[in-house]
């Protein structure tokens, strides 16, 4: 999937192609996030939860992988929404 963030053993090994600044920027924050968590703040940007429906749509509708991104890592898949490098939106994918 284009849009995929994917995250093998952090910080050793990366798989990330291409990593954005905003990616980059929010990576360890995300990391730091329980993975139990339903509540969480970013960049001043509220985490919202999604259903996995509700992610693949968003992933589906942003074909040139401008505006939604994925990001899957080991406490959980986050999808997010950035512009001009700064974040907008942060969901965390209910499983």
């Amino acid at each position: 999937m284009s849009h995929a963030l994917r995250f093998g053993k952090y910080p050793a090994q990366r798989d990330i192609e291409p990593l954005n600044n905003i990616g980059a920027m929010i990576l360890d924050e995300l990391l730091a996030i329980p993975a139990d968590a339903t509540t969480a703040t970013i960049q001043g940007v509220e985490m919202q939860i999604i259903s996995a429906e509700q992610a693949d749509q968003m992933l589906k509708t942003d074909t040139n992988d401008e505006k939604t991104h994925e990001c899957i890592l080991k406490n959980g898949r986050f999808l997010f929404e950035s512009k001009n490098g700064e974040l907008k939106a942060l969901y965390k994918v209910h499983i």
